[in-house]
């Protein structure tokens, strides 16, 4: 673009966040209420990064205000642990997600008339603005963001036709990302049945007419049973992403303060989770 002043393409502005959207923060509902039928409440454990979960969902059966209900479109901001694995916990709210209910500790953004919504959830998907709030977050350990850091963030904001445009490019971008996610998801799911073939000796290679032996799982490993490294990090055990630091999960840390009978696992083990051997930490 050209002819615009001091870097600013022409005919867009300097803004904050703050300025063009309809910023608010959930309602404390009482957690001694919630039921198990109503209205489905969005809270940060239900916000994945770019899409929502309900699979661990609480409901409210009572009145609450009119404005705390969500509409489909609105983008929604986890703001205590902000950051998994993949990026900023985020969410555009669908159509099949509601009705449900925003909680406090969670950011609810629409834009105003000047800012599409289109481009908006462009906005909170870029890695500059997931890079702003890092950098703003407070909480070292359990880090947070507040309102006002998500209203501060300073954007260059273009004309709504521009706006809308630019988004519909990027979004095409993102189907297509979406269609490899799947294809890629597919071929996992064959890659594990070739693999169950294989390993349990349905299926033959050329070339391999031997027998099998049967043996018990403790006869060909060794466990390692090395402990009162605390010069080592903290690691989970997870059910997608394997192993990966205990600080990046988005769960209540119940840890032992004594670390002292914590195993060490070294490159190349095999680590399980003994509490929870079938699903480790989501």
């Amino acid at each position: 673009m050209t002819g615009g002043v001091g870097g600013v393409p022409e005919g867009w502005r300097e803004k904050s966040l703050g300025n063009v959207i309809d910023l608010l923060a959930g309602m404390a509902f009482s957690s001694g209420d919630f039921s198990d039928a109503g209205i489905p409440l969005l809270r940060g454990d239900n916000i994945a990064q770019g899409g929502l979960r309900w699979e661990d969902a609480k409901y409210w059966n009572s009145e609450a205000p009119d404005k705390f209900n969500l509409s489909a479109g609105d983008i929604v901001i986890a703001m205590d642990r902000p950051w998994v694995t993949a990026g900023l916990k985020w969410a555009s709210v669908q159509d099949s997600d509601l009705p449900c209910l925003l909680v406090q500790r969670v950011a609810r953004l629409r834009g105003k008339p000047e800012l599409a919504q289109v481009y908006l959830k462009q906005l909170v998907s870029s890695d500059e603005f997931s890079q702003y709030l890092r950098e703003s977050a407070t909480g070292g350990h359990v880090p947070h963001i507040s309102n006002g850091q998500i209203a501060s963030f300073p954007l260059l904001l273009p004309p709504l036709p521009e706006q809308r445009k630019i988004a519909a490019i990027l979004s095409t971008w993102d189907d297509s990302l979406s269609t490899l996610a799947r294809l890629l998801d597919a071929k996992r799911q064959q890659k594990r049945g070739l693999a169950e073939a294989l390993l349990m000796g349905k299926k033959r290679l050329k070339g391999f007419e031997g027998e099998w032996e049967e043996k018990k799982l403790g006869e060909v490993f060794s466990e390692r049973r090395e402990s009162g490294r605390y010069d080592l990090p903290l690691l989970s055990i997870t059910r997608d992403r394997g192993l990966i630091p205990r600080d990046e999960v988005d769960r209540k840390d119940t840890s032992n303060e004594d670390k002292s009978k914590y195993l060490r696992i070294a490159p190349g083990d095999i680590g399980y989770n003994t509490m929870r051997m079938w699903q480790g930490v989501q």
